[in-house]
């Protein structure tokens, strides 16, 4: 009792320190969402035309758009917390509303790593998983260098970089 700490009342705060760490979902705002109403579909898609010079008197060049489909399937994911209706009810804080939030928040970051590299299989394609995204090689496989920032941005073709965003771990 020489210390005096027994007649310092103990303190409770109803809050939570909480890390959300990385906020999730940064790339679901940058995608193009689509309600289905089915498990598997596909949706149509059609390359572009080609159009050129022509010289005078001559024939113009004959082009025909492809027309294509790509196929999705539904992918479902999900996460379970058991709590007591004890803890329900003597949380000082309002627990669904922070278990709401936990969930929201690893969905998100659940979501933006198969948009990245998803793996085609157990959820989605990915955007590194496709072959189609090597369109700039760098000078160096392990480090970016300000040129190669430069090229990878004139690699894209013009048309696609004001609506463009660049997406790299940080």
């Amino acid at each position: 009792m020489a210390e005096g700490g027994f007649f310092v009342p103990e303190l409770f705060l109803n809050t939570v320190v909480h890390d959300t760490g990385v906020p999730g979902s940064q790339l679901r705002p940058l995608c193009t969402v689509i309600r289905v109403s089915g498990k598997d579909g596909y949706l149509p898609t059609l390359a572009s035309a080609t159009w050129a010079a022509i010289a005078e008197e001559a024939a113009p060049t004959e082009s025909t758009p492809v027309v294509g489909q790509v196929n999705f399937s539904v992918e479902k994911s999900g996460g379970l917390v058991k709590v007591s209706r004890e803890l329900l009810d003597d949380s000082a804080i309002n627990l669904p509303a922070f278990l709401s939030q936990i969930f929201q928040e690893a969905a998100g970051q659940f979501e933006d790593v198969g948009i990245i590299s998803g793996n085609n299989t157990t959820n989605y394609a990915g955007i590194l998983s496709d072959g189609d995204v090597a369109f700039y090689t760098m000078a160096n496989a392990t480090s970016v260098v300000g040129a190669d920032l430069i090229g990878t941005y004139y690699a894209l073709n013009a048309q696609h970089r004001a609506n463009a965003t660049w997406v790299m771990k940080s």
